[in-house]
Formats: C-alpha cells, sequence, structure tokens
C-alpha cells in the first residue's frame, strides 16, 4: 500500500474533524479545537509545506546575474531532484540524498548538504525551510532549529514566515513556550491572509496558557475574535470559554 504523504494525510483528517457547519455548536468546535491542539504540529508544517512550495517556485523563476546564476541553478535543480522524497514522506532520504540514484551522471543529494553548498543563497534558504520541517516530522525538534534559523535569513517574506513557524512548534515541542510565542507571532505578522495570521496567532495563545499566561491568552483570543474572517474565530471562543471568560 503507497504510503500517504503529510500533505493527504492532514486534508483527510481535517475534513474529518473540521466539520464547520455550526459555529454555535459547542461540542464541534470543541472537537475542532481538540484537534487543532493535539495535532498542532501537522497544522503548521502543512502550512509550511505550502509556503515553501510557493517560495521555491518564486526564487526559480528569478535569475541573478554573473557567476551566482550557476550556482542558483544548481541549487534549483538539486531541490527539484529530492523534493519528490519529502512529498513522498521519506524525510529521512530528503534530508541525506540518494547516492544509489544518478540522475544524468549525477547523484540526488539530500536537503542539508543543499544548505551546506548554498547556505548563501536563497535556494539555500529555501531548502533549510524544508530541512527543518523534515526534522519536526521526524520529532528532532533541537535539531531542526539549526536550518530555521538558517531560513530566518531569507529576504523572501514567504519563507520568513515558515521559517517562524516552524521555529515556533520546535520551541513549543520543546516546552519553551515563552520563546515560541515570539516566533508564532512574527509568523502570524508576516501572514498575507486573515487564516495564516490568526493560526499562529491562535498557537501564540496556546503558548502563553501554557506559560501560565492566562490575561495574554485571552487578549490574543478576543483579537482573533474581532477578526471574524476564518475558522479560527469559533476556536477562539472555545477556549475563552475554557477559561472562564464572557464573550461579548
Amino acid at each position: 500500500m503507497k504510503k500517504k504523504n503529510f500533505t493527504q494525510e492532514t486534508e483527510e483528517n481535517i475534513g474529518e474533524n473540521f466539520p464547520l457547519k455550526k459555529q454555535d455548536d459547542l461540542n464541534t468546535v470543541e472537537k475542532i479545537q481538540n484537534y487543532i491542539q493535539n495535532n498542532s504540529k501537522k497544522v503548521i508544517t502543512y502550512s509550511i509545506v505550502l509556503i515553501a512550495i510557493t517560495a521555491l517556485f518564486f526564487l526559480i523563476k528569478n535569475k541573478l546575474e554573473s557567476d551566482a546564476v550557476e550556482n542558483k541553478e544548481e541549487a534549483s535543480v538539486s531541490l527539484a531532484r529530492i523534493l519528490p522524497y519529502y512529498n513522498e514522506a521519506n524525510y529521512e532520504v530528503a534530508l541525506k540524498g540518494e547516492p544509489s540514484v544518478t540522475i544524468r551522471g549525477e547523484k540526488v543529494i539530500g536537503l542539508t548538504e543543499i544548505v551546506e553548498n548554498y547556505e548563501g543563497s536563497e535556494e539555500g534558504k529555501v531548502a533549510a525551510l524544508y530541512a527543518g520541517n523534515c526534522l519536526l516530522n521526524l520529532n528532532k525538534f533541537e535539531e531542526s532549529k539549526k536550518y530555521f534559523e538558517i531560513a530566518l535569513k531569507s529576504e523572501a517574506n514567504t519563507v520568513l514566515e515558515g521559517a517562524n513557524a516552524g521555529m515556533g512548534v520546535a520551541l513549543e515541542s520543546l516546552k519553551d513556550y515563552a520563546n515560541a510565542v515570539k516566533y508564532y507571532s512574527s509568523a502570524s505578522e508576516l501572514g498575507v491572509t486573515p487564516a495564516s495570521k490568526n493560526r499562529y496567532a491562535f498557537f501564540a495563545g496556546i503558548c502563553y496558557e501554557k506559560a501560565g499566561n492566562k490575561d495574554k491568552a485571552i487578549e490574543i483570543y478576543k483579537d482573533i475574535i474581532l477578526e471574524s474572517a476564518s475558522e479560527y474565530v469559533g476556536l477562539s471562543k472555545a477556549r475563552l470559554v475554557r477559561l472562564g471568560t464572557v464573550i461579548e
């Protein structure tokens, strides 16, 4: 049986667990909220996948001048060759490469080697974003931070959004809630849609709760409700109810 990739699995889970047909149905909202809280890594990494893919296409289309063009093209080709392994959720191979496979006489190198070879380029930073996400999926949270830090040096907002979100997941998983909040908040600021902004703000609120800062969590949830433009409005209302706050 063919292994489902991360995107397929996440879309199916969301379809089964996110029946947002009755916003006022607290039981339904609680189920959604529980899914989000218990599967935050999947929700965030699914977002990172979309961000990284968008960033990659953008970077491949843009050509640099002089001698930088050759390195850019080499990095883009290397990324294109390894990404099928990533898309099949074969994260170990995506990281290390597949030396037994050659394309046009060249070995398929992994994301970590692409980062090592082209860290100074935007393609290298996109590779770092993918590498960090691979490590999140392998529950190697401490190791993933190194690659998100590299991706955070990118000049592309889409890469920065994904890198901040990924670092937030890593730190939250390591129970460093105070710093996780900072990165989730940055990802929220970089979000280009109300849904993405509210998604990361919601996870910042969850981390504030875990850190014992109830007042700040309530403030964030109320701000999300004012937006009234995403599924995180219902989730935020459910959190406020659990915190014993009256929703105006």
